[in-house]
């Protein structure tokens, strides 16, 4: 994968958590000087980013071939209950470093 690629993902990836943080940050400090309209358009450009975010990764899972299909299988689960706190998890281990390591998988 193209170095660009990775780094568009990644900001993908980021955009919606850095979204919670700030929403928290501005919920809990700055709840009355925030103009209602623009946190309603935070929250919809947010729910598309993360919409996008779940369609990038869902299309990388399925169409990387180096990925066994149990864990593929374990990792579309996890997208879907664990989503955007998942995909960090998966980008650094799938998309940044490529393929993990079969040590990973292991058991002794």
């Amino acid at each position: 994968m193209k170095k660009y690629k990775k780094w568009l993902i990644g900001a993908l990836v980021a955009i919606p958590l850095l979204y919670i943080i700030m929403f928290i940050a501005i919920f809990l400090f700055f709840f009355q000087r925030v103009p209602y309209k623009f946190m309603a358009i935070m929250h919809v450009v947010v729910i598309g980013f993360t919409v996008l975010t779940y369609l990038t990764m869902f299309i990388h899972l399925f169409a990387y071939n180096k990925i066994p299909m149990n864990r593929k299988i374990m990792w579309a689960l996890l997208f879907v209950i664990g989503n955007i706190f998942v995909f960090p998890f998966y980008y650094y281990f799938y998309v940044l470093k490529g393929v993990a390591s079969e040590q990973e998988y292991t058991v002794a």
